[in-house]
């Protein structure tokens, strides 16, 4: 008979989903329902760092690239935003010695393609005009 080790699953241990009782089938289901209308369904494109792409910049829209994007050099650190799964958000300026500081805050959905932001400054809404993969358009 070929031994098992305690921590591999057998037919005698294993856990269905039968298994499971009605209370905790509907904490589960109380759960998902509330990850749902709390983190809305946002594309995974969008948590990273974004760097200020200045040159790319129109008259009504800030540009964003992520950091291995071909940026033109630039004397100072390029202002950029960063946003994490579960409304995490980080902003960094040029601080001294032109290192970039962070900022941090957090980020809500808005209304639309808005995302909605606190952090020490304050709160304001950024209006998301395009994103995808390599760019990030802002309305300034």
């Amino acid at each position: 008979m070929p031994s098992t080790s305690e921590d591999e699953p057998t037919s005698d241990n294993k856990l269905t989903s039968d298994d499971k009782s009605s209370e905790d089938k509907t904490s589960e289901d109380q759960t998902r329902s509330e990850a749902a209308t709390t983190m809305p369904d946002i594309s995974p494109d969008l948590f990273r760092r974004w760097y200020r792409s200045f040159e790319e910049d129109t008259d009504d829209q800030a540009v964003y690239r992520p950091g291995d994007y071909a940026f033109p050099p630039s004397r100072a650190p390029r202002p950029s935003l960063e946003f994490r799964p579960g409304g995490g958000y980080l902003e960094y300026t040029a601080g001294p010695a032109d290192r970039a500081v962070p900022g941090r805050g957090s980020w809500e959905r808005a209304e639309g393609n808005a995302l909605r932001v606190r952090d020490a400054a304050g709160t304001r809404v950024l209006d998301i005009v395009a994103h995808d993969a390599q760019v990030l358009k802002i309305r300034k």
